[in-house]
């Protein structure tokens, strides 16, 4: 007999903490892109080797004019917050939502969903966004308390922006999806 996993059996509760988390990791990153991104500072003739100091406040003005080196560039070059342009993207909405991770970082994207179906029925639901390349994986979990005797779920990944849900129960019911790509 085939048993919920106990990670998941908050339902929308686990879902929602998982995406607090990943909402407050997509805010923080931008935070810091927005706080470094476009500045340099200027200590041009300040500091003249490695282990030197010096006393003062530190003012950061204008924009950046250090190149962006090649990812086989071993140099003393300066680095540049260049290479991450791309930062994450969160949509959430009343019945689904995703968060897509910079391409520095994969690319992932995961989203999530809500789908009422009757009973022995199934739907085809477009995905918040399209995936670029492909879906790898996704999970789908009964809502609103137990789910009756003899329920099944199943989904299938038709497309990058669908896939079909089924539900062979007797009984019409709250589906919760997530799927995962890049």
């Amino acid at each position: 007999m085939l048993e919920q996993d106990p990670r998941i059996s908050e339902g929308p509760t686990f879902f929602g903490s998982l995406y607090g988390w990943m909402k407050r990791v997509a805010v923080d990153g931008n935070n810091l892109w927005n706080a470094v991104a476009g500045h340099t500072s200027t200590l041009a003739g300040k500091v003249d080797r490695a282990g030197d100091t010096m006393t003062g406040a530190l003012n950061l003005v204008g924009a950046s004019t250090a190149a962006t080196q090649a990812a086989s560039d071993n140099s003393t070059k300066i680095a540049t917050t260049a290479w991450n342009k791309v930062g994450f993207a969160v949509s959430t909405g009343a019945a689904s939502g995703y968060i897509k991770f910079p391409d520095w970082m994969g690319g992932v994207i995961y989203q999530w969903g809500v789908t009422v179906l009757s009973a022995g029925a199934s739907a085809s639901v477009s995905y918040p966004l399209a995936f670029p390349n492909a879906v790898r994986s996704g999970s789908a979990t009964v809502g609103g308390g137990a789910p009756a005797s003899g329920t099944a779920l199943g989904m299938r990944f038709d497309t990058s922006s669908s896939m079909t849900l089924f539900n062979t129960s007797s009984t019409a019911n709250t589906i919760y999806w997530t799927v995962v790509g890049y």
